[in-house]
């Protein structure tokens, strides 16, 4: 499984937990005639509370190895989505000690439980938009022939340029190029995901890991400069001709 792939299950899993602990809470604060006991209520949200707690916490070790690797390379939507994150955790931080050391102000803990399951919400959806939307507009075919005549003719330009700038290129320069940019988050030699997946003869698969396109040379190129999923995208610190020789060297893999 890749590593996009179990973060958006861990994601999935993290929402569930936050909204069985957000309706059980509402229930027991604000239903009068509760189907359950209220024992029995307390220990569910306790129960997904602990859950939440756990999934946020790998959720946020795979994070920060992924944005050690991107580096200053991350997307506006990646410090959105760090930003929402960090204070999700802050939040969340300040629940966990009223509730356990400040009993005091226990009174604003529901409060910020449900900023909390808010703000988890919010970032789920701002990445699980963002792919829905990236992926909807990525080129189609159906029965051989593109999904809209309108784009053709640009998809044809900028095949044609790709394919000119692909007739060259430097395997050993390309090499380099991999070990600066590229081996933090892939692995050349498996198929084995690190944070991205495995590029081992990638130019003998049927399709893009990350994109689900063909493995041409243009749609590499293109998932480089313009990446769907969560990788970010290189076109500000890789050249085109430095392009050109990582795909030399990525066809050798």
């Amino acid at each position: 499984m890749s590593f996009f792939a179990i973060k958006t299950t861990l994601a999935v899993l993290l929402v569930a937990a936050g909204l069985t602990a957000a309706i059980s809470m509402l229930t027991l604060m604000g239903k009068p005639q509760k189907r359950m006991s209220v024992s029995a209520l307390m220990k569910i949200h306790r129960t997904a509370g602990y859950v939440f707690v756990g999934l946020l916490v790998i959720l946020a070790v795979m994070g920060v190895r992924y944005l050690a690797a991107a580096g200053d390379s991350l997307a506006l939507r990646g410090v959105l989505h760090w930003t929402l994150a960090v204070a999700l955790i802050l939040i969340l931080t300040l629940k966990l000690a009223i509730v356990r050391t400040f009993k005091q102000f226990v009174k604003f803990a529901p409060i910020l439980g449900m900023t909390v399951i808010t703000m988890a919400l919010l970032v789920a959806a701002i990445s699980a938009g963002f792919f829905a939307i990236t992926r909807r507009e990525a080129p189609t075919e159906e029965a051989g022939r593109p999904a809209t005549e309108a784009v053709q003719p640009a998809v044809e330009a900028a095949q044609l340029v790709v394919e000119a700038a692909s007739l060259a290129g430097d395997p050993k320069s390309g090499e380099a190029l991999f070990a600066a940019n590229c081996s933090n988050c892939h692995d050349a030699n498996s198929t084995e995901s690190r944070i991205g997946p495995g590029l081992a003869r990638l130019f003998n698969r049927g399709e893009l890991p990350s994109s689900g396109r063909p493995v041409t040379r243009e749609n590499v190129r293109a998932q480089i400069v313009t990446p769907l999923g969560n990788m970010p995208s290189f076109q500000s610190y890789i050249s085109d001709e430095g392009l050109t020789d990582l795909l030399a060297y990525i066809e050798t893999l």
